[in-house]
């Protein structure tokens, strides 16, 4: 159910991430609009020094300046290592930054993760991500900072976005099931350059616990912000669940 039928949503993605965009919108009901303005990751390089580069321009401030002139009712900065690069509350400063370019209600992927496991119950967590170690051992730490115990974390090595746009739905599959561990609550998939939302109820059904993707989780939040009905099905048990009082005008 669409609660909001002027709901346009502003995305703030990587100009080398090849999925990010096509993932909202299968994730999306189709009657949202997404307006969407790039953001650059020099020569899609992903490592640590480069994600934390992105950010010292006003290129995030012009984004969110140029959706919120389009109509954007919430604007995502959606990228995972980019929103946690710089540790605890980097993915708040970044929302300070979009509201107060664009007047406009912000948030990250790092921040829709974060109320994921809440609302799932969340303590313990398993990771899969694309990445090289050195942006695999920033997030653990960012998470153990937040008081997450981190079961394990395992990246494929992909050192490029291109690299990771070009894994297979079935490579990111066989990492959840590489990764999951008894003792987590969930299974946390890293990376908006990951094509595996429509994965997700599979790889629930094969480890038997919930899994969080970063544009599942993304959208997930961004729905119950403006007041959508998420779209329960093939996106997963995140997707059953609600946020209370969170509609705003």
């Amino acid at each position: 159910m669409l609660l909001d039928m002027d709901a346009t949503i502003g995305i703030i993605f990587l100009d080398s991430d090849a999925n990010c965009l096509a993932q909202h919108r299968m994730v999306l009901p189709d009657a949202v609009r997404i307006v969407a303005e790039p953001v650059v990751l020099q020569d899609g390089i992903v490592t640590n020094a480069a994600l934390a580069a992105m950010f010292d321009s006003d290129q995030l401030e012009v984004a969110a300046r140029r959706l919120a002139e389009r109509g954007a009712r919430e604007i995502l900065f959606a990228c995972t290592s980019g929103s946690l690069i710089n540790g605890v509350g980097w993915d708040r400063v970044l929302v300070e930054r979009i509201e107060g370019a664009s007047g406009v209600r912000g948030t990250t992927t790092t921040t829709a993760v974060l109320e994921a496991f809440r609302v799932l119950g969340a303590r313990t967590i398993s990771i899969g991500t694309p990445y090289l170690a050195e942006v695999d051992e920033r997030e653990r730490a960012f998470f153990e900072q937040l008081g997450f115990a981190v079961a394990t974390i395992e990246g494929l090595g992909c050192s490029t976005d291109p690299e990771i746009g070009a894994l297979t739905p079935e490579t990111d599959v066989a990492l959840a099931e590489r990764v999951t561990r008894p003792e987590a609550d969930v299974v946390f998939l890293s990376c908006t350059s990951l094509n595996v939302a429509q994965k997700i109820a599979l790889i629930e059904e094969a480890i038997g616990k919930p899994v969080v993707t970063s544009n599942q989780a993304s959208a997930w939040l961004l729905m119950n912000h403006l007041g959508i009905e998420p779209r329960a099905g093939i996106f997963g048990t995140l997707m059953t669940k609600r946020i209370e009082n969170e509609v705003r005008g």
